[in-house]
């Protein structure tokens, strides 16, 4: 949904979307990763490794996150990222609830958080200058309920 939600936005502008087939060159951790999604305005520049054509300039990457990669995107793997000089905007996308974090590089080097919980709430990706509404992110998916038993009834 995230995909082709900024492609709409992104269509008649120089800035591209690309999905997780895209290798992106992480100089911190070589020789490279495969981010869920990544985007960028203007050319896109490519080094050759391995035959391949990696990315070397995203603005924005995101990571659709599960429970067994949670804790390494929102820790190494956004250090790593962070190596890249283009890099300016993390997004981590829960699979389970809507929810989305954002983190955005400020001009002091600085990341500014940003949290979006609800299904009405919507995200300004100011790398990309796009929007993302919750509502749209989890089209068509169905949240399970997630029993939580009351302290009082635990067992102990």
């Amino acid at each position: 949904n995230i995909a082709r939600e900024l492609g709409i936005q992104l269509k008649k502008r120089s800035c591209k979307v690309f999905i997780s087939d895209q290798r992106v060159k992480i100089p911190a951790w070589p020789p490279y990763r495969y981010p869920d999604l990544v985007s960028l305005c203007g050319k896109p520049e490519y080094e050759t490794i391995g035959g391949v054509a990696t990315l070397l300039n995203p603005s924005l990457v995101i990571e659709i996150l599960s429970p067994s990669t949670e804790a390494f995107d929102r820790g190494d793997k956004f250090s790593y990222y962070k190596s890249i000089p283009s890099f300016c905007e993390y997004l981590l996308v829960a699979q389970h609830r809507p929810h989305i974090t954002q983190f955005v590089k400020q001009n002091d080097n600085k990341w500014l958080n940003t949290e979006a919980n609800s299904l009405t709430e919507s995200l300004y990706l100011p790398s990309i200058d796009a929007t993302l509404l919750l509502e749209e992110v989890y089209l068509g998916i169905e949240f399970k309920e997630i029993e939580i038993t009351p302290p009082d009834e635990r067992i102990v």
